[in-house]
C-alpha cells in the first residue's frame, strides 16, 4: 500500500468514526424529539429553507436573512466555511459547476436550539469546479449534520457528506489543500 493509499484509508476510517458519532447522536435525538415545541418547529422550517432556497435553488438573497454574521460550517475533513460571504461563494461555485444541484431532506428532527438533518444531494458536473475539469457525470450522495440556531438564525453547522463517494462518482480527486491538517 502506498503512503497516499494509506492516508486515504486513514481518512476513510476517520470519516466512518465521525459518521458513527453522528448516527448515535441522531438515535438519541429521535428518542427525545417526539413533541416539538413552537420554537423547534420554527427551527425545522428555517433549516428546510436552507436546503430548498439556498442549496437547491441558489437564492443567495436569503443568506443574510437566515444566517448569523458569525456563521461557521464545519465539514468533517475539510476546512470550515466561515461567514456568510464564504457560504455565498461556495454555493455560487457549486451551483455553477452543478447547475441542476438539488438537496432533498430525508429526515429532520429538532431538540432545543439544535436541528439534525439527513439529506440526499445530487447534480451533474458540467462546469469547472475549483479548477477541476467537468466530467458530465451525475452524482448522488448522502449527507447529515447538526445545525445550531440562535435568535432565529443559523449560527453553526457540523456536516458530514460522502465526499469520497462523490469523488468516485464524478471521477475527480479533491485537492489535499482542502483538507484540514491531519487529514492530508
Amino acid at each position: 500500500m502506498t503512503k497516499k493509499n494509506g492516508t486515504r484509508a486513514g481518512q476513510l476510517a476517520r470519516s466512518i468514526r465521525i459518521l458513527v458519532v453522528l448516527l448515535v447522536s441522531f438515535v438519541g435525538l429521535v428518542a427525545c424529539s417526539g413533541n416539538m415545541d413552537e420554537q423547534e418547529r420554527a427551527n425545522v422550517e428555517l433549516v428546510h429553507r436552507v436546503f430548498d432556497e439556498v442549496w437547491s435553488n441558489g437564492n443567495l438573497g436569503v443568506v443574510d436573512e437566515i444566517f448569523a454574521d458569525e456563521y461557521v460550517k464545519h465539514w468533517g475533513a475539510y476546512r470550515p466555511t466561515v461567514g456568510k460571504d464564504e457560504l455565498k461563494t461556495h454555493v455560487t461555485n457549486l451551483r455553477s459547476s452543478f447547475p441542476d444541484w438539488n438537496e432533498r431532506v430525508d429526515d429532520i428532527h429538532a431538540s432545543g436550539d439544535m436541528v439534525f438533518a439527513r439529506w440526499t444531494e445530487s447534480g451533474t458536473f458540467t462546469n469547472e469546479f475549483y479548477g477541476m475539469a467537468p466530467t458530465n457525470k451525475h452524482v448522488s450522495a448522502a449527507g447529515m449534520g447538526w445545525i445550531r440556531i440562535s435568535g432565529g438564525r443559523i449560527v453553526e453547522e457540523w456536516t458530514m457528506v460522502d465526499n469520497w463517494g462523490t469523488q468516485s462518482q464524478i471521477n475527480v480527486t479533491y485537492p489535499d489543500a482542502w483538507l484540514v491538517p491531519g487529514w492530508q
